[in-house]
C-alpha cells in the first residue's frame, strides 16, 4: 500500500488506520516521492491526495498509470470538486472524501480491490 498525503498528521493517522486494517504501508508526503516509490516497487493499491506539493494528485495518478496502466488508486480530497476527476479516469479508481474514518477507508479499499 502506498499512501501519498502531504499533511503529516493525516499521513500518520491514516497509516495507522491502514496498519490496523492489516496493510503494510509506505507513506510519502509529495508527488515526486510518490512517483519514485511507485516506480521502485509498485504497490497493490495507492491512496493519493489530490492536493500535493510538487505534483497534483492527477499528475501522480497519470505517472502511476504510465508505468502500470491498471494500477488501482484511491483519490482523496477535502474539496468535492477535486474528486470529479474520478469520472474521467479509467478504472480501477475510487474516491474518498476527507475527512474519513476507518470504516469509510476500509470500504473504499474493499471496493477497489474487489474484496
Amino acid at each position: 500500500m502506498l499512501l501519498v498525503e502531504d499533511n503529516r498528521n493525516l499521513r500518520l493517522t491514516t497509516a495507522r488506520m491502514l496498519e490496523h486494517l492489516g496493510y503494510e504501508v509506505a507513506a510519502v508526503g509529495d508527488g515526486p516521492a510518490a512517483v519514485e516509490t511507485f516506480r521502485r516497487n509498485p504497490p497493490d493499491v495507492s491512496i493519493v491526495d489530490m492536493g500535493l506539493p510538487g505534483m497534483s494528485g492527477r499528475e501522480v495518478l497519470d505517472a502511476f498509470r504510465a508505468h502500470a496502466p491498471r494500477a488501482p488508486v484511491v483519490l482523496c480530497s477535502g474539496a468535492p470538486e477535486d474528486l470529479v476527476v474520478v469520472a474521467e479516469v479509467a478504472p480501477p479508481v475510487e474516491s474518498l472524501a476527507k475527512p474519513y474514518d476507518i470504516e469509510t477507508l476500509s470500504a473504499a479499499l474493499k471496493r477497489i480491490l474487489g474484496a
